[in-house]
C-alpha cells in the first residue's frame, strides 16, 4: 500500500463519517483543519479572526479553531497599536530606560515620542556597538582616558573616532565626541 492510496482511502472515509455525521444531526462536519487566522464556529465552519481597530485587540487568542468568542478589546495600559489588524498591541517605549528625553506619551493609537539624549549622554560610544530595532538608546559618554588605555600614541589619538583631538598644553581635548579632558601624560606609561 503506497502512502498516495492511504490517504485516498483515509479521505474516503473521513467522507463517509461526515455524510453521517451530516444526517444525524442535520450538519456537515468540517473536516480540514482552521487555519492559523481562523476559528470554528457552532456550525463547523472555520471562520476567519475578527480584526481590531488600532488601538484595539482581540480579547482571546484567536486561530488553529480556538477563539469563537473573542472579541476586540482596548489595548491595555502601557501598550499600543498603530494599525488595523489581527496583530496585538505592542509594548510602549520607555524614554527613561533609552536615556531620552520625554516628548510626548504613548496612547492606545501611538507609541511614546522620544527627544534628544539626556545631559551627559550621547548616541556615540568609543569601542562600543549598540544596535536597537526601534530607537538608539543614549549611552554614558566614554571618559577619553578609555582610549589612553588602548595604547594609542598622540598621532593616532588625534584621529579616532573621526573626531579631531587637539593637545592644549598637558592636555587633548575630543570635543566631538564630548569627553571629559584628558592629559597627554596620563596616556603614556
Amino acid at each position: 500500500l503506497t502512502l498516495d492510496v492511504l490517504y485516498q482511502k483515509m479521505d474516503l472515509y473521513l467522507k463517509s463519517v461526515n455524510d453521517v455525521l451530516g444526517q444525524v444531526h442535520g450538519t456537515a462536519v468540517e473536516n480540514r483543519e482552521c487555519r492559523e487566522q481562523e476559528y470554528r464556529d457552532e456550525a463547523g465552519d472555520c471562520i476567519a479572526c475578527r480584526q481590531c481597530g488600532s488601538g484595539q485587540e482581540l480579547s482571546t487568542e484567536c486561530g488553529f479553531g480556538y477563539g469563537a468568542g473573542a472579541r476586540c478589546a482596548p489595548c491595555r495600559p502601557g501598550r499600543y497599536k498603530e494599525e488595523a489588524g489581527g496583530q496585538k498591541c505592542k509594548p510602549c517605549l520607555s524614554c527613561a530606560h533609552t536615556s531620552r528625553l520625554h516628548r510626548a506619551n504613548c496612547t492606545t493609537t501611538g507609541n511614546a515620542v522620544c527627544g534628544d539624549c539626556l545631559p551627559g549622554r550621547g548616541e556615540q560610544a568609543v569601542a562600543r556597538v549598540v544596535i536597537v530595532l526601534d530607537d538608539m538608546f543614549c549611552l554614558p559618554f566614554a571618559p577619553c582616558d578609555a582610549l589612553c588605555r588602548l595604547h594609542y600614541p598622540l598621532e593616532s589619538l588625534a584621529v579616532v573616532g573621526g573626531a579631531v583631538a587637539i593637545p592644549s598644553g598637558d592636555t587633548a581635548r575630543q570635543d566631538a565626541l564630548n569627553c571629559a579632558p584628558v592629559k597627554v601624560s596620563e596616556c603614556f606609561w
